[in-house]
């Protein structure tokens, strides 16, 4: 665990579930407080997000994931709210098609992975590939797969290539950046009865919520273990409480600072010749 967030933020396998983080737990930051904080670590996004574009050296990959109604779009929407768009993609990550559940687990993803000076945020990501099937064992394994390869390993095999690939990109100068939003049972039943009458909500409440509210306890599980086997180093999780709205997006966007203000990122220095050039073009004297 690292950096001034150490209780949220693991690289390695916790050593209670979750890290032992409760959703309710606000950090002493009232609403206020949790806007004002939002508001300073966004400014310093700003920043950081221009010198990545200038340097075209490293990206940023922002992970999002967590049970329904859990805040993943409306965090998304603040955090980033008035960065640059041209430098910044997110790409939600919905039910696999026929197409794309022929391939392997993660070739959707990596399609979707940032080039250098971008940043590209995940709103659900690969982690959905091993979480869902987990909390859905009736369903089976892949047709795609071959009988060989589904074994009683197969879940292990999976989060063991699913750390490869972030260590491949790790090494290819993406920074990784992971968020489990924590919310109580209770919460999100709080936060889908409120959604159902509201009617610029409630289009967004389908009956598979109910069926995949069921299975809370077997998706809680599915994360523990997808937490413990691919939390490491180079791409950490964080676990956020985020019972509170306002509190989570503070901390996701102060953790954000932290991680990319450890990078070096050099912006270029530009031709003096052609500044000079430039300047006489203008009409300006050096």
């Amino acid at each position: 665990m690292t950096m001034r967030h150490h209780t949220l933020v693991f690289e390695q396998a916790p050593t209670k579930i979750f890290g032992g983080v409760d959703p309710e737990d606000t950090h002493d930051i009232g609403h206020d407080a949790a806007g004002e904080r939002l508001d300073k670590a966004r400014g310093k996004l700003a920043e950081l997000q221009a010198k990545m574009k200038a340097s075209e050296t490293w990206a940023l990959l922002a992970i999002f994931q967590g049970m329904d109604a859990v805040g993943k779009d409306s965090a998304i929407a603040h955090i980033f709210k008035g960065l640059d768009p041209g430098a910044l993609q997110v790409t939600s990550f919905k039910r696999p098609s026929a197409a794309e559940a022929s391939h392997d687990i993660l070739w959707r993803e990596h399609h979707a992975v940032p080039r250098a000076g971008q940043w590209g945020i995940f709103n659900r990501s690969h982690y959905e590939n091993v979480l869902v099937p987990r909390a859905h064992p009736e369903n089976g394994p892949s047709p795609h797969l071959p009988a060989a390869l589904t074994g009683p390993n197969m879940w292990r095999d999976q989060l063991e290539d699913i750390v490869y690939f972030e260590r491949m990109l790790s090494r290819n100068g993406v920074k990784i950046c992971k968020f489990f939003m924590h919310i109580s049972r209770e919460e999100q039943r709080k936060r889908l009865l409120a959604r159902l009458d509201d009617p610029h909500k409630a289009w967004k409440f389908e009956a598979a919520d109910l069926i995949e509210r069921q299975r809370w306890d077997a998706y809680q599980q599915a994360y523990q273990d997808v937490i413990a086997a691919t939390a490491t180093p180079f791409a950490p999780w964080a676990v956020i409480p985020a019972n509170s709205k306002p509190v989570a997006r503070a901390l996701i966007a102060e953790i954000l600072v932290d991680q990319l203000s450890s990078l070096d990122i050099s912006v270029p220095t530009p031709d003096p010749e052609v500044m000079l050039q430039a300047r006489q073009a203008l009409g300006k004297a050096s």
